[in-house]
């Protein structure tokens, strides 16, 4: 993966400040800040992909993405990329990520509406949702506006071989499988769901190890 880590970051990142910049100001009036989503601080080009917002989201004052525990596992998730972008690995390049404040970062979700199981009996976004017709150009909207040039998903398959397979896919695996086309330029990642819950069960409750070991470039090399 180091291989690939390094041609992704020549053949895919060479031309990202060739394009106008867009203030922030302009980003905001595109795409408001808002419950599924927060334009980063420092460094909106490189984007966190969650699922849908949940009910701590829905309760924050003001509403925003990653309100509960999930964003506090984020800040983990954080110092794995800084370390492996000090590597240039994966398309990532030195500088990226080296906050660990999630809110430099922008924050988005693969579907927009809240769900959480009390209410709807789900926390998570049906495939068909992420599918929609008004879903896809909402967040490619948001992928302009940001200029992105990383975005991680959160949530990706436990089996390396399962990124081929739409079966197996999350939320935000599905919408990376549907972006990566017309989002050309843009380096796609997924990694494990920031949940305690995620990490207790698919990183033995190690957060490290697990955000690294679920680590991958899509589509696969």
């Amino acid at each position: 993966m180091a291989v690939q880590g390094r041609a992704l970051t020549r053949q895919d990142r060479s031309a990202d400040d060739a394009g106008p910049k867009v203030t922030r100001r302009a980003v905001l009036f595109m795409c408001r800040n808002s419950v599924d989503f927060r334009c980063g601080n420092t460094s909106p080009q490189l984007v966190l992909l969650g699922a849908c917002p949940g009910q701590e989201e829905w309760a924050a004052r003001p509403q925003r993405p990653f309100a509960a525990r999930s964003g506090i596992n984020l800040l983990t998730l954080l110092a794995v990329l800084d370390r492996l972008a000090g590597r240039e690995l994966y398309g990532l390049r030195r500088g990226d990520f080296r906050s660990q404040n999630i809110d430099d970062y922008t924050l988005m979700n693969a579907h927009a509406v809240p769900k959480w199981p009390a209410r709807d009996g789900r926390s998570t976004p049906r495939m068909a949702e992420v599918e929609s017709a008004d879903n896809l150009p909402r967040l490619s909207r948001q992928l302009r506006a940001v200029q992105a040039k990383v975005v991680i998903g959160l949530g990706r398959p436990i089996n390396y071989a399962h990124l081929r397979v739409r079966g197996r896919d999350s939320g935000p695996m599905r919408a990376i499988r549907l972006l990566k086309p017309v989002q050309p330029g843009v380096v796609f990642l997924v990694t494990g769901h920031p949940s305690p819950r995620a990490i207790n069960r698919f990183g033995g409750g190690d957060q490290e190890r697990g955000f690294e070991e679920k680590l991958s470039v899509f589509p696969p090399q």
